[in-house]
């Protein structure tokens, strides 16, 4: 092993996803700042990771964002990325055999084969749970909910609690475990209309981080495992491992931690107990995603519809990611892109499952939604994401880590979505790396990071 010299820098980002990107693109354009972004991965973008396809564009991670002006369409817009609106049909349901895409949610009991019971608590519960989303979203208050998802259904019949589970491990958790308050941010952020309603980027979520990395330049370094960060009174000792073997070593004036909260208690040195225990509170869930390209096909009848929850199928979820190319290209022949995707508990047990195996398990009841795939399939790539998605429980508590980052002096800042109250998406890391950069710029006397540590006037430049 062998130590290098010691760099000097303003800041230092670990972590190059979502959460991470936001940071260093608001403090990139201090005038002045020197910036380092250290990522463990290969790349940068973290879970928005996907791969040009000509025509189309295979995901492979996190792949539908919010419509309008949000922290994740300005990223992109800083790096010349554009934004498309998603116009397919995203709560089409694969349901006793077959595949119904009504455009409004409130058709289903009324469509879907069901008994008198199961029609009549369907009907409740998707009442109950609509008012519940209009409640959230005109509420101020932000507490974290005690209650499971689960325990909201109540004994409602267990073909219609199945649909309501299976779309909550969208968020990577199960029913049990999710809060009720979680669910419902996920459901109004589904039935969003309007300015609101969902996009993608164009040409695939993972150009986000190719374009931030040749932003950023020296300034970012992949390959990167961060192995610890120590704070001290007037700088911050930051080190890390390159794919050498090489241990390099930082001093900064501030460090952003953008990675998931249960890797911060084994990278940051002399936490507190009670924000250790805050960090272990948080929940993450894995999720698995088989993506496929086909040949090119001629118009489907399908083409209308991006997201196909699958109760009882063998996958959650089953999205159409070109969707927005196919709906706009009118009736020319092109290749689909599609993406099976697993969360929570299933997930989980897949992780050690061979990639074949996966396919294999997965691609049956891909062709039995889609017949017409069957022929047609050109590749297919399986990507398993261990700490896919942090969503929020019963016994979450971040109380602890919100003070921390506001404590005077500190020279370390917290970022990621598991700050978020209703769960962990990339818009949530988005936003909570635009706020630990508005924390630090906002630091001085001259409401500007020239250097500043929160809650003093000491200038973060100063490395004596």
């Amino acid at each position: 092993m062998n130590l290098t010299g010691t760099r000097q820098v303003d800041v230092v980002v670990v972590g190059g996803g979502p959460t991470g990107l936001a940071a260093a693109s608001a403090l990139a354009d201090v005038p002045g700042l020197d910036l380092l972004l250290l990522e463990e991965r290969g790349r940068l973008g973290g879970r928005l990771h996907s791969a040009d396809r000509g025509e189309v564009w295979l995901n492979f991670g996190a792949h539908v964002f919010p419509g309008g002006c949000t922290a994740l369409s300005r990223l992109a817009s800083d790096v010349g990325l554009e934004m498309v609106a998603v116009p397919g049909v995203r709560s089409a349901l694969w349901f006793d055999g077959t595949l119904h895409r009504p455009r409004r949610v409130e058709a289903y009991p009324f469509v879907l084969p069901l008994s008198a019971r199961e029609r009549l608590d369907l009907v409740r519960l998707g009442l109950r749970t609509r008012l519940g989303v209009e409640r959230q979203r005109r509420s101020r208050r932000r507490a974290r909910s005690r209650r499971t998802f689960r325990d909201s259904l109540g004994q409602a019949a267990p073909r219609v609690v199945q649909i309501f589970e299976t779309a909550a491990r969208r968020s990577a958790g199960e029913a049990g475990r999710l809060t009720e308050d979680g669910a419902l941010a996920m459901f109004g952020a589904l039935w969003a209309s309007g300015g609101r309603s969902g996009a993608n980027l164009a040409g695939g979520s993972g150009r986000l981080g190719e374009a931030y990395l040749r932003r950023l330049g020296d300034h970012a370094v992949t390959g990167a495992e961060v192995i610890a960060v120590t704070e001290h009174d007037d700088h911050v000792l930051v080190g890390y491992r390159t794919g050498d073997g090489d241990t390099h070593e930082v001093r900064a004036g501030h460090v952003v931690m953008a990675i998931p909260a249960p890797r911060v208690t084994t990278v940051v040195t002399g936490l507190p107990a009670d924000v250790g225990a805050d960090l272990a509170s948080v929940e993450y869930g894995a999720f698995v995603c088989l993506s496929i390209l086909t040949t090119s096909l001629p118009p489907q009848p399908w083409d209308d519809v991006y997201a196909i929850a699958a109760p009882g199928a063998a996958f959650d979820m089953l999205f159409h990611h070109s969707n927005p190319v196919v709906q706009g290209a009118g009736r020319q022949p092109a290749p689909r892109s599609l993406m099976c995707y697993v969360g929570g508990d299933r997930a989980a047990a897949l992780l050690d499952v061979d990639d074949q195996e996966i396919e294999r398990q997965l691609l049956d009841e891909v062709v039995a939604v889609l017949p017409e795939v069957g022929e047609a399939i050109a590749e297919t790539h399986v990507h398993k994401w261990r700490e896919g998605n942090c969503y929020p429980t019963a016994t979450t508590s971040v109380a602890h880590l919100e003070q921390w980052n506001e404590r005077s002096g500190g020279r370390v800042v917290l970022a990621g979505d598991y700050l978020a109250p209703y769960g962990g998406s990339a818009e949530a890391a988005a936003q909570s790396g635009d706020a630990a950069a508005r924390l630090l710029r906002l630091a001085g006397p001259q409401h500007h990071l020239a250097g500043s540590r929160p809650g003093s006037d000491e200038r973060v430049g100063d490395h004596d």
